[in-house]
């Protein structure tokens, strides 16, 4: 799932640009508990349109095993990384 840097940050809305957008989204408050709104400003969206993508992740993540999987695994590695003193930052 290698989404490009400037695909995530785009005006465009994009579907694979959304996509990638609401799973960093997801990522971040399960790591880091940032605020939704933090995340939307992070990425120049509403805080109410990050709100849905990251909602619509967790409803995707209990029905569809594969995406679980591909999920928890990026999560893994941001999580070792984080014990490395890297930081993932939102703001």
């Amino acid at each position: 799932m290698a989404i490009g840097r400037n695909r995530m940050y785009s005006l465009s809305r994009d579907r694979i640009g959304a996509y990638g957008r609401a799973i960093v989204g997801y990522l971040a408050r399960k790591l880091t508990g940032a605020l939704v709104k933090d995340i939307a400003r992070h990425f120049g969206r509403e805080p109410m349109t990050m709100s849905e993508a990251v909602t619509k992740v967790e409803t995707l993540v209990e029905k569809d095993v594969e995406l679980a999987r591909r999920i928890e695994h990026m999560n893994n590695v941001l999580a070792a990384r984080g014990k490395k003193k890297y930081l993932i930052t939102v703001a």
